[in-house]
């Protein structure tokens, strides 16, 4: 609540501006006053943000058992503290950049994970690399040393980067990844085509549809100027920028203003979306995504319903491809009729049995000891009792990223969570159901009521 001074400085402001005169005396006050006001703002406004991310990562099963300690200061959040693996600190500051308000992020978050050997590590790392669609491909080396993984060799695109990263970053025990990673960038763009691509992939985004980003190419790297709501878009225009092929990508030019809100130009960018539109730009996305890649896939677009066939060699490339579509402005319901087949000789079920169980072993959202896992021509089935619809979710996923799975069925099931009660609660629902019981029991022997 504002102080007394400023609540009679702000009435004494309105009545002012409404009579149109203002001394000089006043002036000076008014400026003061402004000045007050301005500084009283940017502190609700950083509390109102430090308190929508402590929500945030109470709320979120991701995070649980995290001891992070968030502090605002004129819109730029200070995350410190702890977490139990690198995939939690990735979760954590992506929640944050979602937040409405988050101009940047400093990110002080220390891994507190189980001490496991390095040997140990890059055993799991190498073959985390090895049995994941994402990586199994890539001519990556992994050095663990001190539990700091460090990523070398060449990849076709920074999207591959990414990716490897967080394939990486699924080892329970990691506590940092060093990421020396470079980019062959295979399939370089003339300036005026990279241009397009950006610009055309941005306007149809779901994710970007009320932002009006510019962008400007030079020698293949890539300045995006513009005004986003959150710093989520704006690590979206980076991203998507740099998966369309930039060498290089500033997004210092793009503003981060919470008000900002263009309503005009998302309803004429939803009004523009023809079939054939979306339909180009569904298969433009598919062409620039490293899970895609080499496998032949269609969209058709009637009156903004997708259908989607062809076939890939993964789940992943399955769920990508319906997720590029479900993010693309214009699209009111997809049908995923792709199929996935293995492309060259299947490593049998007993091999992709092994990579599942080694996968969830790895895995720190994951308690392999609860899952019993079954393999029959590729399809995976789990079966066993976890502790949240998070982990259920996140065994499903690990499961359908391995090498040869074509089919994941998940019927974990989740451990409903135990409410405690007081004695006096206990007491008062044994009552209740022995009345319960007793009611039936008279009823059932033809009697109205119980003296």
């Amino acid at each position: 609540m504002l102080p007394m001074k400023t609540l009679i400085y702000v009435f004494g402001l309105l009545f002012l501006s409404q009579a149109g005169t203002l001394s000089a005396q006043p002036t000076a006050t008014v400026a003061e006053t402004r000045s007050e006001l301005v500084g009283e703002n940017k502190q609700l406004h950083d509390q109102l943000i430090k308190l929508a991310i402590e929500k945030e990562i109470l709320a979120s099963g991701a995070l649980e058992g995290a001891k992070i300690v968030v502090k605002v200061a004129d819109g730029i959040v200070t995350l410190s503290g702890s977490v139990e693996h690198l995939l939690a600190e990735q979760i954590a500051t992506g929640m944050v950049q979602r937040i409405r308000g988050v101009a940047s992020i400093v990110d002080l978050v220390e891994v507190d994970c189980e001490y496991r050997d390095d040997a140990e590590l890059q055993k799991d790392v190498t073959a985390a690399l090895s049995s994941d669609v994402l990586t199994h491909d890539l001519k990556v080396t992994a050095a663990v040393k001190d539990r700091v993984c460090t990523l070398s060799g060449i990849v076709p695109t920074r999207g591959d980067t990414m990716l490897t990263e967080r394939v990486v970053a699924g080892v329970k025990g990691l506590q940092q990844i060093s990421n020396e990673l470079k980019e062959s960038h295979v399939n370089v763009r003339s300036d005026e085509h990279l241009k397009k691509e950006i610009s055309d992939l941005l306007k149809y985004s779901v994710l970007l549809d009320n932002a009006k980003i510019v962008v400007h190419v030079s020698d293949g790297s890539v300045t995006l100027n513009g005004t986003v709501s959150n710093l989520y878009q704006r690590s979206q225009a980076d991203q998507l920028a740099y998966w369309a092929g930039a060498k290089h990508v500033d997004v210092k030019g793009i503003r981060i203003d919470a008000r900002h809100s263009d309503q005009d130009l998302r309803t004429k960018r939803y009004e523009q979306a023809t079939d054939d539109a979306i339909q180009d730009i569904v298969q433009r996305s598919w062409a620039i995504d490293p899970r895609l890649v080499g496998f032949d896939i269609q969209v058709v677009v009637d009156k903004g319903n997708a259908t989607l066939t062809g076939t890939v060699g993964d789940l992943v490339a399955r769920q990508a491809a319906e997720g590029a579509a479900r993010y693309t402005i214009g699209v009111h319901k997809i049908e995923n009729q792709i199929k996935v087949a293995w492309p060259d000789v299947p490593p049998g079920d007993e091999k992709i049995g092994e990579w599942v169980r080694e996968a969830l072993r790895r895995d720190p959202f994951v308690d392999v000891s609860s899952i019993k896992v079954d393999i029959e021509d590729a399809h995976v089935g789990l079966y066993g009792v976890v502790d949240s619809e998070l982990e259920k979710g996140h065994a499903g996923w690990i499961a359908g990223r391995q090498v040869g799975v074509v089919h994941v069925d998940n019927t974990l099931t989740v451990r409903k969570e135990w409410v405690h009660k007081t004695d006096e609660a206990i007491s008062k629902d044994l009552k209740e159901r022995s009345a319960g019981f007793t009611m039936r029991a008279a009823r059932g022997r033809g009697l109205h009521s119980v003296g």
